[in-house]
């Protein structure tokens, strides 16, 4: 949180200092359009860094953990873009074919990552946009993203001319502001060269595929590594493979724990991309990128309460195998809300653990069977001692709704809380 700070805050606030310091005549509107001005430079930037997912960067400001900060900086950067365009505009300034290239570009990037990314206050946005099903663009979810990075590195480019013909450039009034500039030069290359880097598949590791197996509608997928890919239980990772004739790259949770000799993932059936997973034959080579996501346990958790609904199980399971292993001593609850028993992979390896250690609860919600779910009553019943317990929630967006409100009437902190939602859409996936 700190390298955020810095990023987000400290740099670009040493810019707005300095330049309002050495105004002849202080100027509010002046000083909020230079402040909107960097702003939006740096958060471009910062946004940019952080979403390239570099394994060395993730370890210092993990995009995941800190998926809200991103999307919320966004929204900041929209407002601060806008009052910047309008205050040169109602100030006459002539706006030349650069600047009117780059707010068309930071408009196709804001679209194309609101198809794929559920932006809070944006969902009828993304069903229209969605609607369009505009050819490899908002169909694909692998699409989307393709898009989406593809324009980032033109819009690099075209922020780093705009900068570079601006008036803060060319008045020596404001040379001693370079110095935070040029640390800003630091990441712009550095977050140039990780998109360039992850283009040209650095980062990954090929992986054979093993066997496939279909249960339910899930999908299991194992694979065997040329080298060890480095992961913690509870994570995801993206698989690039060759389905249909096109190579895409979709996220998957991990069901295999650190260690294990074969790499394994769960997912549900429910898109193109996985029904054309599960009829490649053994031996196919698929890429591997991760592992990224914040569920895996951390020291300072005394106790761990697990709620997953339908294939947002996955990541938990990995989780109880891999503290077992361990053997680890903490208490742990894992609560499962699925439609069947049967989409819930390795069962019988978690009731083996339950019955074998005496920390560990496994609480099932068949919902097909049972009119009980995820609501306050239940959970208070299920893990009583509340203050000790760091929750993970990880299900669709409408069940983690649920779950949370429940966890806030019940008392829990939202820093005890870490949560992660998928959304399945016609066509992602």
């Amino acid at each position: 949180m700190l390298v955020l700070f810095l990023l987000y805050l400290v740099i670009p606030g040493a810019q707005v200092l300095y330049f309002a310091a050495h105004q002849p005549l202080l100027s509010v509107p002046v000083v909020l359009d230079f402040s909107a001005a960097i702003l939006s430079y740096h958060w471009i930037l910062a946004n940019i860094l952080t979403a390239s997912k570099l394994p060395l960067l993730q370890r210092h400001f993990p995009y995941d953990a800190r998926i809200r900060f991103h999307i919320v900086a966004t929204l900041g950067l929209v407002v601060a873009l806008a009052y910047h365009a309008l205050f040169k505009i109602l100030g006459g300034k002539s706006i030349d074919l650069i600047t009117w290239t780059l707010l068309v570009v930071i408009l196709l990037f804001l679209l194309t990552s609101v198809v794929w990314i559920p932006v809070p206050g944006l969902a009828s946005v993304r069903r229209w946009l969605r609607s369009l099903k505009i050819p490899g663009v908002t169909h694909a979810y692998d699409g989307g993203k393709q898009w989406h990075r593809f324009i980032v590195l033109f819009l690099i480019a075209l922020v780093g001319l705009h900068v570079a013909e601006s008036s803060f450039i060319q008045d020596p009034a404001q040379k001693g502001a370079l110095v935070p500039l040029a640390v800003a030069v630091l990441y712009f290359l550095a977050a140039f060269a990780s998109l360039v880097l992850i283009r040209l598949g650095a980062f990954r590791v090929t992986a054979t595929l093993a066997g496939v197996e279909e249960q339910q509608g899930i999908l299991n997928l194992k694979l065997a590594t040329r080298r060890p890919l480095k992961y913690h239980s509870g994570q995801f990772c993206f698989v690039q493979a060759k389905v249909g004739g096109r190579k895409e790259e979709h996220p998957f949770s991990f069901l295999s724990v650190p260690g294990d000799t074969h790499t394994s993932f769960a997912v549900r059936m429910v898109g193109d991309f996985t029904q054309g997973l599960s009829q490649l034959p053994p031996g196919t080579r698929l890429r591997l990128r991760g592992g990224f996501g914040g569920f895996h346990p951390r020291r300072s958790d005394r106790a761990l309460c697990l709620i997953g609904g339908g294939i947002g199980s996955v990541p938990f399971v990995s989780v109880a195998k891999d503290l077992a292993r361990q053997n680890d001593p903490r208490p742990l609850i894992l609560v499962l809300s699925v439609r069947s028993e049967k989409e819930i992979p390795d069962l019988d390896e978690l009731r083996r653990l339950e019955a074998e250690r005496p920390h560990f609860k496994l609480k099932i919600l068949v919902t097909s069977q049972t009119p009980v779910r995820l609501s306050r009553e239940y959970l208070a019943e299920q893990v009583p001692e509340r203050e000790k317990y760091t929750f993970a929630v990880c299900a669709s967006p409408g069940v983690q709704r649920v779950v949370l409100a429940s966890l806030k009437e019940l008392g829990v902190k939202p820093s005890r809380i870490r949560t992660e939602s998928f959304d399945f859409a016609p066509g992602l996936g």
